[in-house]
């Protein structure tokens, strides 16, 4: 005969496995929402309006990181990586933006592949905010992110990436590549004007 104790006990499990997933279903919805508002936020220079997302964000994600450890077989990999991979993004450009500083792995509490995976999606935020600076003439801005991009692809040259990180790695090479040309366009125009 079964253990009646045994199979109460493991429906018992299931389903808190399963409102766990969808807490953290939601949370990481939430999360990937922010990110959004935070970097267009940026993107449009409204600081303060940044700054008060900024601190939304923190508060999700660390919330997110306690239900994690609450649950470790659920990890932070499958659907909700992504939710850590747009944090590190989104909190890597608020803290350039304001700090111009990119935040360790270990201060954002993260893995180093989701770590990396989000940087090298910053890269693109990073470009579009350098052509934003070029166009309005703030080229020594341009110029400071066209060098942390370089570095930041120099650093990442040193891994053995393979398949989904080898093309987020790739993709930093391309945006730096774009910049750079942009640079060279406008070094080559301010000299013939």
């Amino acid at each position: 005969m079964l253990d009646k104790k045994e199979f109460k006990a493991m429906s018992k499990n299931l389903a808190e496995a399963s409102a766990m997933r969808d807490e953290l279903s939601k949370t990481s919805r939430d999360i990937v929402k922010l990110t959004k508002k935070l970097i267009f936020a940026l993107h449009r220079r409204d600081l303060d309006e940044a700054a008060k997302l900024e601190r939304d964000l923190s508060r999700n994600y660390n919330g997110f990181i306690k239900l994690t450890k609450k649950k470790p077989a659920l990890g932070l990999n499958g659907p909700w990586a992504v939710a850590v991979q747009e944090y590190v993004e989104a909190e890597s450009y608020y803290k350039f933006i304001v700090e111009k500083k990119i935040p360790s792995r270990k201060k954002l509490d993260v893995n180093t592949e989701l770590y990396v995976t989000g940087l090298c999606d910053l890269s693109g935020e990073l470009v579009r905010k350098a052509l934003d600076d070029v166009i309005c003439g703030r080229t020594a801005e341009a110029l400071i992110i066209k060098n942390l991009l370089s570095e930041m692809y120099g650093a990442l040259l040193d891994f053995n990436p393979e398949g989904e990180l080898r093309k987020k790695i790739d993709m930093v090479r391309w945006n730096l590549t774009k910049l750079e040309d942009t640079m060279f366009e406008v070094s080559i125009r301010g000299r013939l004007s």
